[in-house]
């Protein structure tokens, strides 16, 4: 863009951005909402990329090879060496399975399809993406996929003077993207939609709209009102609390309208353009780009080194080194390569992308031999490997009759019917006393491995209501979930069973914003199952391991892995919560409490295996939830007693 149009308040923009999605990464609490940047920068780019496109076409000079041309330097060379650097870190960091799929990453990333690789592996909320150096160019890859589409058909529509044509199918796409953002964001649980192009369409084509209509608008004083309401609708978006988990959401209106009022009526003399266009908001907008490629790999590559939660004096640091690497890309790299001041800049570019996938296959083909592990590393590196299968959908599907990942897009009573239809609820006989576990998937990976396998020989009837990603029995950020809530809690009422087991997490962020409350809640809703059970048993917090326990282990100095290690090495929060939940459930006399921490944990020492052959006999697989060996031992150690009670009773 030309001087006579620049608009620094753009750039200001883009500072408002970058600031809150760098500080979400760095787990800021006041910046929980960060990751609602990308879609100041989805409209942005919209605006930008159509205006420059409507100018050339108007003018009748717009040419396909240049548009590619400007779209390629401008992204790709600092995108190009920020993997570079981020390979080499790797080889240094990351252990064999995760360097393979770094590897897979970095093709998806170069060939622009991150977005839909990402949307198959991993949850954008997760906890894992802290530890994934590329995660963040899924954001790139929706922009480059809108740049593959976008021009041709405006080209083609402005060629025929189909003007009013273009603007029916710019309308019709984005209420179409929008209303399914709206509808999925209600029946989903899992939110790997996140990624999706589609879904995110309506984003860019609001910038799109903002450029057919900012010209048409003259500065008044409803102008200046206008666009500070704009910055105003961004800066409450990031101060409310949403459900981050089943993003985009209506939520996401108050950063894109926020960002189309700001485009639309900042005009020179506004007070919106002013603030703004101060230097330092400018300069920061300026390399918000190379801010934005870098500063998630710093802080990934930092935490796979240092496998504990960020200190303050951390992220102060880190922040300070992304602001200043990113600075020298872009004065180093970025603009020289835009403003075309490099000799044969294209063939350097082929070199480098060519240096990067070669780079990358050869990590592929030779990723067990680049670093040498003892044995017992490399057993907890079959480990990971093993158990990450285990939580996989085909695993699931074939194994596990009475859980579903939700992999898919489906309802409430699909989940429910399924249920049903795997024997989940069925009585076999009404004069044996009946057994029920409910909870999240820390319940079905309990009930998979232990109550189904060793009630099968009892005279019992055993149920199971567990459900991926919802709290049984309070209220959810889910649709789905409530849905599924009221049905076990109507269906435990007329079941009338004799033992009820709860078992769930109770420090998951998806599941309340605030743990305390959350747990009051649930135990207070727990207590109403009392009416309707002759016992109640809540199952407490399993110790738990950031960001899994194998990982834990391999980064531990001492490689001679036993089957014990420091209650220093446990989550904290899992402690607390184990704490806090012992405390409240004393107030209820209806409800006994079965106590994990006390199980797995003594003597500031927790039990992680049954022996010290870690690789066969580990207790969990992942952050906290339960192999077959430690499903085992608290079935063996806790849940039998109390069922074997009941039978005596009977």
């Amino acid at each position: 863009m030309n001087k006579a149009n620049y608009r620094p308040e753009i750039d200001g923009l883009r500072a408002i951005a970058i600031l809150p999605v760098i500080f979400f990464h760095a787990h800021i609490p006041l910046f929980s909402n960060g990751f609602m940047g990308v879609d100041i920068f989805f409209v942005i780019s919209g605006y930008l990329i159509s205006s420059i496109i409507f100018k050339q076409l108007e003018g009748g000079n717009f040419s396909f090879l240049n548009f590619y041309q400007r779209r390629v330097y401008r992204i790709l060379p600092a995108l190009l060496i920020m993997i570079f650097c981020v390979l080499l870190a790797s080889l240094l960091l990351l252990n064999p399975n995760e360097i393979k799929q770094l590897t897979l990453t970095v093709f998806s990333s170069i060939f622009f399809y991150s977005n839909y690789y990402f949307y198959g592996t991993l949850n954008y909320f997760s906890a894992q993406t802290e530890f994934f150096p590329l995660i963040h160019t899924w954001s790139l890859s929706i922009e480059e996929q809108f740049y593959l589409v976008f021009p041709f058909l405006s080209f083609l529509l402005f060629r025929k003077n189909l003007i009013l044509f273009f603007k029916f199918i710019l309308i019709f796409f984005m209420i179409y993207s929008f209303v399914s953002m709206i509808k999925i964001s209600i029946t989903s649980i899992e939110g790997n939609y996140f990624y999706s192009t589609m879904i995110r369409s309506w984003e860019l084509l609001l910038g799109v709209s903002a450029a057919i209509i900012h010209h048409k608008i003259k500065q008044n004083k409803l102008t200046n009102v206008l666009s500070f309401f704009g910055l105003i609708l961004i800066l409450v978006g990031f101060c409310l609390k949403s459900n981050n988990y089943l993003y985009p959401n209506l939520y996401t209106l108050f950063p894109t309208i926020g960002t189309f009022f700001i485009i639309l009526f900042s005009k020179p003399d506004t007070l919106t353009t002013k603030i703004l266009s101060y230097q330092i908001i400018v300069l920061i907008g300026l390399i918000s780009y190379s801010l934005y490629l870098w500063h998630q790999p710093i802080f990934a590559l930092y935490r796979n080194f240092n496998l504990t939660p960020l200190a303050p004096l951390d992220i102060f640091i880190l922040i300070v080194s992304i602001f200043l690497i990113s600075f020298i890309s872009y004065k180093f790299i970025e603009k020289p390569f835009r403003q075309k001041k490099i000799n044969h800049s294209g063939k350097i570019l082929l070199v480098m992308i060519m240096l990067n996938l070669m780079i990358a296959v050869l990590i592929l083909m030779n990723n067990d031999e680049i670093r040498k592990y003892s044995s017992n590393e490399k057993d907890m590196i079959e480990l990971i490997d093993k158990h990450k299968s285990i939580n996989e959908e085909k695993y699931v599907e074939k194994h596990m009759r009475c859980y579903d990942l939700y992999t898919k897009d489906i309802s409430a009573e699909s989940i429910l019917t399924n249920n049903k239809n795997n024997g989940c609820e069925t009585i076999t006989n009404n004069n044996f006393p009946t057994i029920v576990l409910i909870g999240d998937s820390h319940a079905a990976y309990l009930g998979h491995h232990s109550f189904e396998r060793y009630l099968k020989n009892e005279k019992l009837n055993y149920i199971q209501f567990t459900f991926s990603r919802c709290a049984p029995l309070v209220k959810n950020k889910s649709d789905i979930c409530n849905k599924i809530n009221n049905y076990v809690k109507n269906k435990l009422e007329e079941i009338k069973p004799d033992i009820i087991f709860n078992f769930n997490t109770f420090r998951i962020k998806e599941y309340a914003q605030n743990e305390s409350q959350f747990i009051e809640e649930h135990i207070e809703e727990l207590s109403k199952l009392r009416n309707h059970t002759k016992k109640v048993y809540l199952i407490g917090q399993i110790p738990t391991y950031h960001p899994s326990l194998p990982k834990k282990l391999l980064s531990m100095q001492s490689k001679n892995y036993k089957k014990f290690i420091s209650i220093d090495e446990v989550e904290k929060s899992a402690l607390q919560a184990n704490k806090e939940t012992e405390s409240e459930i004393r107030k209820y006399k209806q409800i006994e409490f079965v106590s994990l921490i006390d199980l797995f944990c003594k003597n500031n020492l927790c039990q992680i295996a049954s022996d010290n052959n870690l690789k066969e006999s580990i207790y969990i697989f992942d952050y906290g939830h339960l192999t077959d060996k430690g499903a085992k031992h608290i079935y063996k150690q806790k849940i039998y007693p109390l069922i074997k009670d009941i039978k005596e009773i009977n």
